[in-house]
């Protein structure tokens, strides 16, 4: 193995705690009830952390195929005992959450192999669908498990919408915008540095961020503009970042939807 490899290999090891702390922390400002336990979305945002970290560091050799798969199984026992569990006021939170880790799962496999619109749409449809039918969202989120899970949940969710056009974008951006006046929220910096506490993919975040909080000022004038700023990457990619292509079979379930 290369001298390279083994070096990402060791600080993948030594992360491998900071990730796992890092999981417990971001489950323990979630919704979550029986069918979502602490336990259960630490699992989860554990395992998204090493996922987004290995999509960019992680050798080409060793493709993080377990960490795709333990994910998608994971997800999909969560979402599956929601459902049966409708009319919970849980409910709709935790769809959205795992919807949310689900787009995460996406964007990190793309480093690896081209992922299908088709796919993206499946997963948006499903955020779409609990997005129409929740009512007060940012209050009842607020009650339930405060808001800064609610503002990395919509971000994504106007992340995703917006590129595909969707109609619900200007709804998402509006909860995003009443969420983050109620949390206080109104520079790009205290915004970056809570959406950082989550899983973060350095190609995509900054970018959508930027655009997002440019959006969000031409709704709010007393929100601080954007500075430009050098760490805000112009493009999506990288050439570090290019890797050997596999194929993820485990997404093909969504596109029958």
């Amino acid at each position: 193995m290369p001298a390279v490899f083994r070096e990402v290999h060791k600080t993948l090891r030594s992360r491998q705690r900071e990730f796992l702390r890092m999981g417990v922390v971001n489950a323990s400002q979630c919704p979550r009830s029986p069918v979502f336990t602490l336990d259960m979305a630490s699992d989860l945002f554990g395992k998204l952390h090493t996922l987004c970290y290995c999509s960019e560091y992680a050798p080409t050799e060793t493709p993080p195929f377990g960490q795709v798969y333990a994910l998608e199984y994971g997800l999909r026992v969560v979402q599956a005992r929601a459902k049966r569990s409708e009319g919970d006021v849980f409910t709709s939170p935790i769809m959205l959450v795992t919807s949310a880790i689900q787009l995460h799962v996406w964007m990190a496999a793309r480093f690896y192999t081209p992922q299908a619109r088709e796919t993206h749409l499946g997963l948006i449809k499903i955020a779409r669908e609990v997005i129409d039918s929740f009512e007060d969202m940012v209050t009842q989120w607020y009650i339930t498990a405060g808001l800064e899970s609610l503002l990395w949940v919509l971000f994504i969710m106007v992340s995703s919408f917006r590129v595909h056009e969707i109609p619900q974008t200007t709804k998402i951006l509006g909860l995003l915008y009443q969420a983050l006046r109620t949390a206080r929220i109104s520079s790009l910096d205290d915004f970056e540095a809570k959406l950082k506490n989550w899983p973060w993919i350095t190609n995509w975040h900054p970018v959508q961020i930027g655009i997002i909080w440019e959006m969000l000022c031409a709704r709010d004038p007393d929100l601080v503009p954007r500075i430009a700023r050098r760490d805000f990457p112009e493009a999506y990619s990288d050439p570090r970042t290019a890797r050997h292509r596999w194929f993820v079979g485990g997404f093909e379930f969504f596109n029958s939807f």
